[in-house]
């Protein structure tokens, strides 16, 4: 699906003065965790604020609980996928379907990992052997991992809301590009049940992205 507005040119933070072509998003995760729900509602909150934005979608087996990705551009692209190791933000749902969506990390590239576990059904079969000390691997790669699966079941919010508290920390990264308002806008426009449960995700997510960053 590719989605056309109004282009407003992106300026970075770091360089001002350059204006860059694009900012880059890959999100990865297993089918049913809302990848898909989560890049529309970032598209719609970018074309809100008067952004050119362009999607990709890759289901496969996402009805399944296999592997899904999708890629946003907010910018003058032709093409609506990220070229590998160029992404500005990567982020993952699942802690192992990270692996599937390293190829798009760079060098310049924020990472935001939730720590929640989906085993796949290989893993369940013993086919496949869930990943080991990942955490350790993507700490010492200086990724940002949330504690999602502990923040969730803490504050007794269902599992559904997982993708809400991982745009909370989405939105940390892009307060300059998109506003808090406008998410919040669109997240209550979007959501027709458990709303109020979405929403405390939405700010715990926020909260702990920003906990982290200042630590």
């Amino acid at each position: 699906m590719l989605i056309y507005a109004h282009l407003t040119p992106l300026k970075s933070k770091n360089l001002p003065e350059v204006v860059l072509l694009s900012y880059d998003i890959v999100i990865g995760g297993s089918g049913g965790q809302g990848v898909m729900s989560l890049v529309e509602l970032l598209a719609e909150c970018a074309l809100r604020e008067g952004g050119k934005v362009k999607v990709m979608k890759y289901k496969g087996l996402a009805q399944r609980g296999g592997s899904i990705k999708a890629f946003l551009r907010i910018g003058d692209v032709e093409s609506p996928i990220v070229p590998l190791y160029s992404a500005d933000l990567v982020v993952s749902l699942e802690l192992a379907e990270t692996l599937n969506v390293m190829e798009y990390v760079g060098n310049r590239t924020n990472v935001l990992i939730a720590e929640y576990r989906m085993p796949s059904v290989l893993n369940a079969m013993g086919i496949e052997k869930y990943p080991e000390n990942i955490v350790d691997e993507f700490l010492h790669r200086g990724y940002y991992l949330l504690p999602a699966e502990k923040d969730l079941r803490e504050n007794k919010l269902p599992v559904i809301t997982l993708n809400t508290y991982m745009l909370g920390a989405i939105s940390v990264m892009l307060h300059k590009l998109i506003s808090d308002s406008t998410i919040t806008e669109v997240l209550r426009g979007r959501l027709k049940r458990l709303l109020e449960e979405n929403m405390k995700a939405y700010e715990l997510g926020k909260r702990r992205m920003t906990e982290i960053i200042r630590s």
